[in-house]
């Protein structure tokens, strides 16, 4: 390491001849070129990858390869759903997670082209005008007294200085690559965001469909125990039916009357969480949607693993993070190495504003500077030591960030193949209840059945049919899970060519 020393070479004007001026200018551009940047370069953290999932979409490994597709950039649009396609559209431009998203872009944005100046000459232009009195002696006069006159004089200059650090170890280009580095994360981060808000809003939209075929299913419940209701109390009338058996069904009925406003609350409650994601108010938003039915269920099976690394924005956001503390680390580094700046500055100085631009009155300098840390009681070693850890801490996340999306895909996969197994016996299930109902309901008219068989069909019948509307919604989520750990056809090559068609300003 080097020790702490300072040193000060000023170079004033009276020691440079109009000769040595294009000397110090070969001097500083030779070594400007031979500048070198200390520190660790980048390395990628070695992380373990599967050769293949685990789980299977369909079960049949060869039909699960047939289906390997690219994902689609607009992957929701395969639910046919039009208006889950409109509410979608809103994410980009009114989630307020991704609108803060895209303000930290812009800052990081100004952050690269702040680190970007220091590699340039620092130019400033004065112009000005002084005004003194001094002290002229003393005048005698007529009558005796004597008189102190102050000579007042005015000073006009204009004149540019320049100043220019020489980065021989390259600590403004690590500053600069740390800044590059850091708009890349804020650049995937913002696709993790809008990724979330997509997925959410899927997800959301199913789950208030949800509720309106539930909400739907309750008051078709109800009307039938009403119905039932009014036959038993008929018979009882008749003499063949009891006050059990009334008081039996009027508990079903009121039972199934208050599940009623529990699904419009969860319905309400859904809605405006939906709002919410795209930017709406609760009372600008309507569902016109009814049912889970009406909506397409694709079939999607992952890509090869080691495709996934460059899909997922958030794995990429956990490298970019690495990238700029092994960038800063370097820059912190050369702070260490001596600082070499040079400054100038040229310009006119006359007492007379008409004579200001005289060849006579123009005044220039150059200097430079070379400094070197003499001694901060092992503050620059400490932060070295402290950066390093960052990025140790960085690497880890990285490598977890990996292995958590091999994990994210394989339990997306079981999600799929298992919740679509659940809605399939679910489906017989309910199919076997509503048969039963209609055969007991049939026996219960001919004298065959008591009322306790037709309750109870009845009350099984419509806790098969509520789960399978919750089946279904979870088949239909975990589809959406697995299109967002995917990536959601997101890669990093689309983001860079983004970014290259609306390159950084103020440098390019």
């Amino acid at each position: 390491m080097l020790r702490p020393r300072s040193f000060r070479f000023p170079l004033s004007s009276a020691l440079l001849s109009s000769a040595a001026r294009p000397a110090l200018l070969a001097c500083a551009m030779a070594g400007a070129l031979t500048a070198c940047t200390v520190g660790p370069d980048y390395e990628r953290p070695e992380t373990p990858q599967p050769t293949a999932y685990r789980e299977t979409v369909t079960g049949d490994a060869a039909k699960d390869a047939a289906l390997r597709s690219e994902i689609a950039a607009d992957w929701w649009k395969r639910f046919n759903s039009p208006e889950l396609d409109s509410l979608i559209a809103r994410v980009a431009s009114n989630n307020f997670d991704v609108r803060a998203a895209m303000a930290r872009i812009r800052q990081a944005e100004g952050t690269v082209i702040e680190q970007r100046s220091a590699l340039f000459p620092t130019v400033s232009a004065s112009a000005g005008r002084t005004r003194s009195e001094t002290g002229g002696g003393t005048t005698t006069v007529s009558n005796g007294n004597f008189i102190s006159r102050n000579n007042i004089s005015s000073n006009y200059s204009a004149k540019l200085s320049a100043s220019y650090e020489l980065d021989f170890w390259g600590k403004n280009r690590s500053a600069l690559e740390s800044a590059k580095a850091s708009l890349n994360y804020s650049r995937y981060d913002k696709q993790t965001v809008l990724m979330t808000a997509i997925a959410s809003v899927a997800t959301d939209y199913f789950q208030a469909l949800a509720y309106k075929d539930r909400l739907t299913l309750a008051r078709q419940s109800l009307k039938d125990a009403e119905d039932v209701l009014r036959g038993i109390q008929a018979r009882a009338r008749a003499g063949t039916a009891t006050a059990v058996d009334v008081a039996n069904q009027v508990n079903v009925v009121e039972a199934e009357r208050a599940a009623i406003p529990q699904y419009e609350q969860s319905l309400a409650q859904q809605i405006d969480a939906l709002a919410i994601l795209v930017g709406l108010l609760p009372e600008q938003l309507k569902i016109e949607g009814t049912t889970l039915n009406g909506l397409a269920e694709p079939e999607v099976a992952p890509n090869l693993p080691s495709t996934l690394l460059v899909r997922r924005p958030d794995v990429a956001s956990a490298e970019a993070q690495l990238i700029a503390a092994n960038a800063t680390l370097r820059n912190v580094i050369a702070q260490q190495y001596p600082s070499l700046s040079l400054t100038g500055s040229y310009g006119y100085q006359n007492e007379s504003l008409g004579d200001l631009f005289n060849p006579a009155s123009k005044l220039w300098s150059l200097g430079t500077s070379l400094t070197q840390t003499v001694f901060d009681a092992g503050n620059l070693q400490a932060q070295s030591d402290v950066q390093r850890a960052k990025v140790e801490e960085l690497a880890a996340d990285y490598q977890k960030a990996v292995v958590t999306a091999f994990a994210d895909v394989e339990d997306a996969l079981a999600g799929v193949k298992y919740t679509r197994d659940i809605r399939a016996a679910q489906e017989k299930a309910t199919a076997s209840a509503d048969e039963a109902l209609r055969g007991t309901t049939g026996q219960f008219q001919r004298g065959t059945a008591d009322m306790v068989s037709v309750l109870t069909a009845q009350r099984t019948l419509f806790s098969a049919q509520d789960t399978l509307v919750q089946s279904r919604l979870n088949y239909l989520t975990s589809i959406v899970t697995l299109y967002r750990v995917l990536g959601g056809g997101w890669s990093v090559e689309q983001t860079e060519a983004q970014a290259d068609t609306a390159p950084v300003k103020a440098g390019g």
